[in-house]
């Protein structure tokens, strides 16, 4: 059966241009935070992961950017915190949502996947999230492609895994990401225990599924 269920979508849509607008719930952060909190619960209550996204500040992008365009929202702090993290917090505090998938932008210049603040610092030391991290689909490879802060997709997979990513989720066999994972971790450039850790999370949601 489906053991996992990539909803609510909990983008706070704020420029008609953008192209995914009927995804979103719309332009009210509560009203996104409200609906969001109703589908984590009721998916969850039915032993099935819900993994919110896109995880974070993607639906304000500077002149409705997507694709292999840098998406460089230009927004000010506060009102990344006010309008697009707030929901996202209110979520995971009230509802704990096993399941996040990073978005594919960029803010402030650093792309969201390959961020220690946002995947780490802020999503699970602040917002307290204890779930896995899964890529949008090809958001690690944006970061040698798109955002150019990784001089090469390996470099790319080192960042994000770093940076706190459980899964890498694209149509792609495993071993794409796998084999230049496992030449990271012999070259002592990724730590055993980071592994180990990323890992743990996988299993401890696995487990509340009972698989």
């Amino acid at each position: 059966g489906y053991c996992n269920m990539y909803s609510p979508i909990m983008d706070v849509m704020r420029d008609q241009r953008w192209g995914r607008c009927e995804e979103s719930y719309g332009e009210d952060p509560y009203l996104v935070s409200e609906l969001g909190i109703q589908v984590v619960k009721a998916i969850q209550a039915k032993g099935v992961v819900s993994t919110v996204k896109h995880y974070c500040i993607y639906a304000n992008n500077k002149g409705a950017r997507e694709g292999y365009a840098r998406t460089d929202p230009r927004i000010s702090l506060r009102e990344a915190e006010m309008l697009h993290l707030w929901p996202f917090e209110r979520v995971f505090r009230e509802a704990q949502p096993l399941g996040v998938m990073s978005s594919y932008n960029d803010y402030d210049g650093v792309p969201v996947t390959g961020s220690y603040y946002y995947l780490t610092e802020l999503l699970r030391e602040r917002f307290g999230f204890k779930g896995y991290v899964v890529s949008d689909s090809d958001s690690v490879e944006y970061l040698d492609r798109k955002h150019k802060v990784a001089g090469n997709y390996k470099e790319g997979v080192r960042q994000t895994v770093m940076a706190g990513l459980n899964v890498r989720t694209t149509f792609t066999p495993p071993h794409v990401f796998l084999n230049p994972l496992r030449e990271l971790v012999n070259e002592g450039s990724i730590p055993m225990e980071v592994i180990d850790s990323r890992v743990r999370d996988v299993l401890r949601v696995k487990m509340w599924e009972g698989l």
